[in-house]
């Protein structure tokens, strides 16, 4: 069963992302993206479903927290965050969850489920 993921670390991304209610926002230039092997498209960035209804694209800021968080054998990407304009063209979401601890009923064998 894929339940929703209820996250505290998720950040509106606008293409510019400069300010936000506490200051400056800073955004790492790359990021390490979580894929799964789609049968038509090949690797895909993984976009979950929040509680509230949005879509999360999961992006992590080490390698090391992606392994940490998904699982040590979950494939990745990594990508400049001036990409991300392009992801949302193939896989539409609303926010970047970044560094998002998976609940382990969503992992299995290293790796999301």
């Amino acid at each position: 069963m894929n339940r929703p993921l209820a996250t505290p670390l998720l950040m509106e991304l606008p293409l510019n992302p400069q300010v936000s209610d506490d200051g400056p926002v800073i955004v790492p230039p790359m990021l390490y993206l979580p894929v799964v092997e789609h049968v038509e498209k090949g690797p895909v960035a993984v976009v979950k479903q929040l509680v509230d209804g949005r879509r999360a694209l999961l992006a992590y800021t080490a390698l090391d927290r992606l392994a940490q968080r998904c699982g040590p054998q979950q494939p990745w990407v990594l990508l400049s965050t001036t990409e991300l304009g392009e992801v949302m063209k193939q896989q539409p979401f609303d926010v970047v969850g970044f560094d998002l601890k998976i609940p382990d009923h969503q992992l299995k064998d290293g790796h999301l489920a």
